[in-house]
């Protein structure tokens, strides 16, 4: 049955670009798996053109073959508030999916399914890591009717808890939306630092490497401006910075066009919706009641402009990957806190006068552990092989400055509900918590950090872990009573 039909009560197979998907997939294991022996053949002087020639037609074959074998076993149906999913055509797969467990359905499409309109939908639950069912070819009536039919089951148990004075609605509500001007401000303020000396120890190195006739070259070009060879060194030096400072930017523009094209970011009464991607598209929906965290953070370049990158944690039965998490970049203040506001009626943006600051034993304990301890271990490696000993205490002195930055964005502050902690050092990093959300909060206490009434503390949700170290013992204590106290006496549900 095509997927057009809206009717998924019995068994139903996807839509016919199923095939072409299934084929795609083939295609793709086989390379990923024999890439070696590819290259080796690509590279062998005795190779034969038929075997290259006959071992494609196989793979062609055995593909088109395992494209129609899944397509024609692979069907979904949803029966008594259940998603079933059937799949395979040697070991047959059954997986069963009671509707009022799914926490998420997310749709991406890739370039081929956009030219055919048919979408993957992964549908989450909160006890896997990742989609724990990938349909990936659906076509938009049969998305539809899924997605009608978990919005009842969901609206069913809203219908029981929720007073009919108090029913929410569905209407939705913009919060953002990045034009092109905001993805290239995106792509000029990313993080460069990392990429550029990547590629400048590359176009360093690509010299030694290039024919002597392209050294001789590159050696002409630099001989007319200047005919000493340190100058020369310099120049071509200033030029692999240049070359690896443009490489760099001009990356990062292209990878925020093709990752977040036309992104839009709107809500509901029960969830966001965030929309975007050029060749990959995507449409993840994510429940308010699966968000354990939100989280802002800005490099120099984007505090000038006014820009914070939002990252979106979600509860997972599993160690959460990075992948799962939502990421929204090039929002303002404002933008941050109407997604705060959406999510849980309150925002942190705004930094109150007063914060509850890390002991200035923190900084110490940084330069210790970063700055001292590896300057010493460099001494006496310098010094055992008789080297230059001044360059490890270069790097002592130098890691002062990141370890006082360190420290002073080391602070929490709270109000009756939510707890925002900032870290960071060149950039600066604040994730914002319900208190509701903790499952777990440990206080521990050093032999040090006992005689100066000090303790570091660990809060634990269902998808990030937030370390507050160095702080009064005392604002410890009372913070994790209050959090236990919270979890016994708030009946909102955690997720």
């Amino acid at each position: 049955m095509s997927s057009r039909s809206t009717d998924i009560s019995t068994p139903t197979r996807m839509h016919l670009g199923g095939m072409l998907v299934f084929f795609g997939m083939s295609i793709q294991r086989t390379i990923r798996g024999a890439w070696p022996i590819i290259v080796i053949y690509l590279f062998d002087r005795d190779r034969s053109p038929w075997l290259l020639w006959g071992v494609a037609a196989a793979v062609v074959a055995i593909a088109v073959a395992n494209a129609i074998l899944t397509y024609l076993n692979f069907t979904f149906c949803i029966v008594n508030s259940e998603l079933t999913v059937s799949s395979g055509y040697i070991r047959k797969k059954k997986v069963s999916i009671p509707l009022a467990k799914i926490q998420s359905l997310n749709l991406k499409q890739n370039i081929v399914q956009q030219l055919i309109k048919i979408y993957t939908l992964e549908i989450n639950t909160a006890g896997t890591k990742g989609a724990e069912v990938k349909l990936p070819a659906l076509g938009l009536a049969a998305i539809r009717e899924i997605e009608r039919q978990v919005s009842l089951i969901e609206k069913k148990a809203a219908d029981e808890n929720t007073p009919l004075t108090e029913q929410p609605t569905d209407e939705v509500h913009p919060i953002l939306h990045l034009s092109p001007l905001d993805l290239l401000k995106v792509g000029i303020t990313n993080n460069h630092v990392k990429v550029i000396l990547i590629t400048f120890s590359f176009l360093v190195g690509l010299y030694n490497d290039l024919p002597q006739r392209f050294q001789v070259l590159v050696e002409h070009h630099l001989d007319t401006i200047s005919n000493h060879a340190a100058q020369q060194a310099i120049l071509y030096v200033l030029l692999a910075i240049v070359s690896a400072i443009v490489l760099s930017v001009a990356g990062a523009v292209v990878a925020s066009f093709a990752w977040f094209f036309n992104l839009k970011l709107t809500h509901s009464s029960s969830s966001l919706t965030l929309e975007a991607g050029l060749i990959n598209h995507k449409r993840i929906i994510v429940p308010f009641k699966k968000i354990q965290a939100i989280r802002w953070t800005s490099n120099p370049l984007r505090q000038l402009l006014g820009l914070y990158s939002v990252s979106i944690s979600q509860a997972s039965g599993i160690v959460e990957t990075e992948k799962m998490k939502v990421q929204i970049p090039g929002c303002s203040a404002q933008q941050v806190a109407s997604i705060e506001q959406s999510v849980w009626g309150t925002n942190m943006v705004n930094q109150p006068a007063a914060v509850h600051r890390s002991h200035w034993l923190y900084m110490r304990n940084l330069w210790l552990v970063f700055g001292l301890i590896p300057a010493a271990l460099a001494t006496t490696t310098g010094y055992l092989a008789s080297n230059n000993l001044v360059w490890g205490w270069i790097w002592a002195l130098a890691y002062i400055p990141f370890a006082l930055l360190a420290w002073k964005k080391r602070y929490f502050y709270l109000n009756e509900t939510t707890l925002v902690a900032s870290s960071g050092s060149i950039s600066h990093e604040k994730v914002m918590i319900p208190l509701r959300k903790i499952q777990g909060i440990s206080v521990r206490q050093s032999i040090w950090q006992k005689k100066g009434a000090r303790a570091s503390v660990s809060l634990y949700t269902a998808g990030e872990t937030i370390t507050l170290p160095q702080v009064e013992a005392s604002i410890a204590f009372a913070l994790r009573d209050y959090a236990l106290y919270l979890a016994e006496s708030d009946h909102e549900p955690w997720m």
